[in-house]
């Protein structure tokens, strides 16, 4: 039988489909295996009911992040929002419902909603109320990625069912709760299958700022070792003939060990030694390699034109551009 081009693709839409949604490593209800970097693996990046993620460490304290973080929640957050489509009618329902009455605030839920961008994923469980004939959503309330505890999947189908909370109680007690998925709103940045986790948008800048932290860090203490000079004693000229005997010598050296840097710190010297201080003149220049690093990082969020004037190079026409591209 001749099968033209067209019945075999009817043939193809019509076969049950044989494969199965991509998905991370799953065992009762927890996700691994999410990334190569064990670090970051499914809740070691996001956190959970007792730590702070990788990613939220970063995004609250390096100040390049939190700076395009910002820039990212205020252009969306200053939008004008409206509802289109449909009968009038409805489209002032809605108005009303998320512009008016809705609990948080709608821009109070636009920055809940936002924080995904860190996270990988941020939900919300939806509380309904009915008066009259309609039906209002009374509430979105937030569900913290570090609360999460499980995802719970169908046997049967391989979709989500509900979602494991873990929250302490008011006693201190660890408590579970479980949220069906028909109550919920998720919101998943990047998501691959099934894995609603998804990818944390720091994920390319978080080695970046982890050897910008240690180069600092560095720097700092090589700062703190080399402000104030390594003392020394140096033998006076016009003794140079003359051999200083023991006690003097041993008298310097316990100078030199115990000699600190206060702002009431003095020295007298001996006969045979003058004291003076020691620079390294030869320091390493950590500001070109911070500065490559805030620059990948930067470049990870496509926000190049934040590091302009901080550089050598840089102009109006190159950053109108690169901004374009960062708020398209």
């Amino acid at each position: 039988m001749v099968v033209s081009a067209i019945e075999k693709r009817n043939l193809m839409i019509n076969e049950d489909m044989k494969g199965e949604e991509y998905s991370a490593n799953i065992y009762g209800g927890i996700f691994s295996n999410t990334d190569f970097n064990l670090d970051l693996d499914a809740e070691k990046g996001f956190g959970d009911v007792s730590s702070f993620g990788e990613y939220e460490k970063i995004a609250k304290t390096d100040g390049l992040i939190s700076g395009i973080l910002n820039a990212i929640n205020s252009s969306i957050i200053s939008a004008d929002v409206k509802f289109v489509g449909g009968k009038e009618k409805h489209r002032k329902h809605l108005e009303s419902v998320f512009f008016d009455f809705l609990n948080p605030s709608f821009q109070e839920f636009l920055q809940q909603i936002l924080q995904y961008i860190v996270y990988g994923f941020m939900m919300f469980e939806v509380v309904h109320e009915k008066e009259g004939k309609y039906l209002y959503i009374k509430k979105l309330s937030q569900r913290h990625p570090r609360n999460v505890y499980q995802w719970n999947f169908s046997k049967d189908t391989g979709l989500l069912e509900s979602v494991t909370q873990q929250v302490y109680s008011i006693d201190g007690s660890l408590k579970s709760i479980i949220i069906p998925v028909e109550n919920l709103l998720i919101f998943t940045h990047k998501r691959e299958g099934n894995v609603y986790t998804g990818n944390s948008a720091l994920r390319s800048a978080w080695n970046l700022v982890h050897k910008k932290q240690h180069a600092l860090k560095v720097w700092a203490i090589a700062n703190q070792r080399e402000g104030a000079g390594i003392p020394y004693a140096d033998r006076r000229k016009e003794t140079i003939d003359s051999i200083p005997d023991n006690a003097e010598r041993e008298q310097v050296k316990v100078i030199l060990r115990e000699m600190q840097a206060h702002q009431r710190n003095y020295l007298i010297g001996s006969k045979h030694y003058e004291f003076r201080y020691l620079y390294n003149e030869n320091k390493t220049d950590f500001t070109s390699f911070v500065t490559q690093l805030d620059m990948q990082i930067a470049l990870s969020f496509l926000a190049q034109f934040f590091l302009l004037g901080n550089t050598s190079s840089g102009n109006r026409s190159l950053s109108e551009t690169q901004q374009t591209v960062f708020d398209d």
